[in-house]
């Protein structure tokens, strides 16, 4: 038995050519000397020629065995065990605290039993405990006569409570389905996709400040273009004033033109424009009053359009009607039972799988504060 590591020279002793860069330093101090901690070749050729030498010896031991200070030692060393065709081999490993070591045995009796390495001993782990509330007979009782308000027709305690429960899953998009169980009891498999149950309140301040801010924007557009349009007809009747009996021409002008925008189109306009009238001033101002006015109208329309399709939008992205729900990804998956504790009712969440525990702890509390929030009402 040798007692290693054996590093071949000072670089490999301080880990330098030898270990990772990632990985932290070693906790312990190095106390050995230069001939307890370096041997010729390294702790390879320190063991091999151990092995040549129980080679001369063989069967006068009946076991030769070996600690390594590195797993890559142990593979080479085993390799060249074969090669000289060492009938029995066998190894195992030892770990105390962050130190690893390797232990290699082997013998030239072929009818040596050789022993199993000893199993390595893993703490069990704990089973966590579930996460509990406690809903009281009167609780319940309380919940019983406002059930048949929102469409429950369960009349039992039990029943009552969970159905309850499904209601606020289902209000909060959780995913949940009845499983097997037993006679005083309800179980739930859940499955949560989304934190719909987190900032809950400031979700619904927001949501409805959103709604009553979009109207207010749509009317003062509309205000403004209002006045606008006030301004421009103020200008155009000043214009027709000053005029001074050219309107008689100005209006047979707006007729030829509406003629012919309906039979030509609107490129025919400034030719019958240029034929009948000399100053053209005044009947550009007429003719594209009302274009300026059509073009306010149809900003508005398409500004109301755009809002009511912005509140929408809104409205879907709070009540999550975007997301893609059907897909495999999920924050946590747990098991949620109701049973009778007594006169009382007890909920268990049992955790099951996904990201966070303290999520299925948030559901729980929220929950619990609906229900006795039910009840205050």
């Amino acid at each position: 038995m040798c007692n290693p590591p054996f590093f071949a020279n000072q670089l490999e002793a301080k880990g330098v050519n030898s270990r990772n860069p990632r990985r932290p330093p070693p906790s312990s101090v190095n106390t050995g000397g230069i001939t307890e901690i370096m041997a010729e070749g390294g702790e390879l050729e320190f063991v091999k020629r151990i092995i040549h030498d129980s080679l001369q010896l063989k069967k006068r031991l009946r076991w030769y065995s070996c600690m390594l200070g590195k797993k890559c030692s142990l593979a080479p060393l085993k390799e060249e065990l074969r090669i000289h065709g060492v009938p029995k081999v066998t190894h195992t490993e030892f770990c105390q605290g962050r130190t690893m070591r390797w232990a290699l045995a082997w013998s030239f009796y072929e009818n040596v039993k050789v022993p199993s390495p000893p199993s390595k001993k893993r703490k069990l782990e704990k089973p966590r405990k579930p996460i509990t509330f406690l809903v009281l007979a009167s609780t319940a009782k309380e919940l019983g006569m406002k059930a048949s308000s929102v469409g429950i027709n369960a009349v039992e305690g039990l029943g009552v409570v969970a159905a309850w429960i499904r209601k606020l899953l289902t209000d909060l998009k959780v995913q949940h389905k009845t499983l097997p169980c037993g006679k005083d009891e309800v179980s739930l498999f859940l499955t949560a996709v989304e934190n719909s149950w987190i900032h809950l309140r400031r979700k619904k301040r927001d949501r409805v400040r959103q709604l009553r801010e979009l109207p207010r924007a749509s009317e003062d557009f509309l205000q403004s273009a209002e006045e606008k349009n006030q301004k421009t007809s103020c200008n155009i009747s000043e214009c027709e004033g000053n005029a001074n009996g050219s309107t008689e021409k100005s209006s047979e002008v707006l007729c030829l033109d509406v003629e012919s925008s309906e039979d030509n189109g609107l490129n025919n306009v400034p030719a019958i424009q240029e034929k009948n009238i000399q100053g053209s001033t005044e009947e550009s101002s007429s003719t594209e009053e009302p274009s300026f006015i059509s073009e306010s109208k149809d900003i508005s329309s398409n500004q109301n359009e755009g809002t009511k399709t912005f509140a929408n939008e809104i409205l879907a992205l709070e009540t999550g009607q975007n997301d893609n729900t059907s897909g495999e990804w999920f924050l946590f998956k747990c098991v949620l039972i109701v049973k009778k504790e007594g006169s009382d009712i007890l909920i268990e969440m049992h955790w099951i799988d996904g990201q966070n525990r303290d999520l299925m702890n948030q559901l729980c509390t929220y929950l619990k504060n609906q229900m006795f929030r039910l009840i205050t009402i």
